[in-house]
């Protein structure tokens, strides 16, 4: 039987360190805060600042959430959060996270942000206009 030499349990320790790397800032988060979406409202975070930020966002509560990239009014989902789950995403520069709540009962969530901490946050309405996809000629749905 072959045993794994020290070197290799050197490599096989990096490899691991790195791996975790690529899930997220694993140091403390910037800024962390409890936050509840209002049925049928939606969070807007960040957007337009001149640094990126990482934020993850763990559904506390009984309903999905949907989390967006908003990328100069071009919008990309991200998924769904449903109760337990958390997402996470690294923003450039300019780019915003939208937590929406389609439902009839508040959301509750918390969000950790790493990097920047001076940016936007507000509330709308879900069915405000810039949620819409545009259309493939450019027309808002």
């Amino acid at each position: 039987m072959h045993l794994p030499t020290r070197a290799t349990w050197k490599l096989l320790a990096l490899a691991v360190a790195l791996a975790g790397c690529s899930q997220g800032p694993t140091r403390m988060p910037d800024l962390t805060s409890n936050l509840s979406v209002p049925a049928n409202q939606q969070f807007r975070l960040g957007g337009g600042q001149a640094e990126e930020f990482f934020a993850e966002v763990v559904n506390q509560g009984t309903v999905a959430a949907l989390v967006r990239v908003d990328r100069a009014g071009t919008i990309q989902e991200l998924g769904a959060a449903q109760p337990g789950q958390k997402l996470r995403h690294r923003f450039a520069p300019g780019e915003g996270a939208i937590i929406v709540n389609p439902t009839d009962t508040d959301a509750l969530l918390k969000v950790r942000v790493w990097g920047n901490t001076q940016i936007a946050m507000r509330y709308t309405p879900a069915d405000q206009a810039p949620m819409q996809q545009p259309a493939t000629d450019g027309r808002p749905q």
